[in-house]
């Protein structure tokens, strides 16, 4: 961030950053044991959680239940979802992760689930061996307002439950 992007008012505080701004957000995950077929996201309900435990699983999370949405992303200004870039390791089986983006306008102030929208298409991970290091990438042109919220997810379809760890970072460009 230099000068170039900041605004100020007459009174000194500072203004809304400048559109074509890109803002990164990092999303680290663990899960111990996974449920096949399950989407898993960010947990918002274990009180030792640490932000990393994505224990909170949804088979179809389009219909996002309202008490999951705290603790989610919030998008601080309109802007536009460019990239995701994951590393990962599946650490009990070589069976491939796939990794989706969910998006929505949250329901506030009430007890209404929330519709999510899969921003783009889905993206697999290609798993070769236990226990190593392998990502991928994937590009989007998503438009999202300020205070929608954003779901990063994973999930794996073997059957069986595994042990999954990894990081996505997100790229958005105010607009």
């Amino acid at each position: 961030l230099n000068s170039s992007n900041i605004t100020t008012t007459g009174n000194g505080s500072f203004g809304e950053i400048t559109s074509g701004a890109v803002v990164w957000e990092k999303f680290d995950f663990a899960a111990a044991t996974t449920t096949s077929g399950s989407y898993h996201f960010k947990d918002v309900d274990d009180t030792t959680n640490n932000a990393g435990l994505w224990d909170a699983t949804d088979t179809d999370p389009t219909s996002f239940a309202y008490t999951n949405v705290p603790g989610q992303y919030v998008v601080p200004e309109d802007c536009t979802l460019k990239a995701m870039n994951v590393i990962l390791s599946n650490f009990s089986s070589s069976d491939d992760v796939i990794i989706a983006i969910y998006h929505g306008t949250p329901n506030l102030d009430t007890t209404s689930d929330t519709t999510l929208a899969l921003a783009g298409t889905e993206t697999t991970v290609t798993i070769g061996t236990t226990r190593r290091a392998y990502g991928a990438n994937a590009t989007y042109s998503v438009n999202l307002d300020a205070g929608d919220i954003v779901v990063p997810t994973f999930k794996q379809d073997s059957g069986s439950t595994k042990a999954i760890r990894g990081s996505i970072t997100l790229k958005f460009v105010t607009r």
